[in-house]
């Protein structure tokens, strides 16, 4: 009995530690040029996956493969250009209000974004 109930703590904490990443941020990073470009995303949490979007001015782009495991998050978007489609792909850590994404651009260098809830 006291494992079962142990399970269920553990399962109720990872649960709501999930919700913890779902809702409105504020992102930006500085790019190689040095142009600071911002964004917006919307998190929905449901269990340990993760949709929404991310708003910028270069369009909106739908989440997918969203996951979540403990305070880690990672997901992608799929950005269309004149001609073919990107991957993007960002993984983090949550801590509090702020949640440290790195971005990937294919082969190149990872992007630190800094992330901060809305609100």
């Amino acid at each position: 009995m006291r494992i079962k109930n142990l399970c269920a703590v553990i399962l109720f904490a990872l649960t709501l530690q999930a919700t913890e990443f779902a809702g409105v941020w504020n992102a930006s990073y500085v790019t190689e040029e040095g142009q600071t470009r911002e964004s917006t995303l919307t998190l929905v949490v449901d269990g340990n996956n993760v949709t929404g979007t991310i708003v910028s001015p270069r369009g909106q782009a739908k989440i997918e493969g969203g996951e979540i495991r403990g305070s880690k998050i990672s997901f992608f978007v799929i950005r269309k250009s004149n001609y073919d489609e990107v991957k993007i792909n960002f993984a983090g850590v949550l801590k509090g209000d702020q949640l440290t994404l790195q971005m990937q651009l294919g082969a190149r260098a990872p992007v630190s974004l800094v992330v901060t809830r809305k609100g």
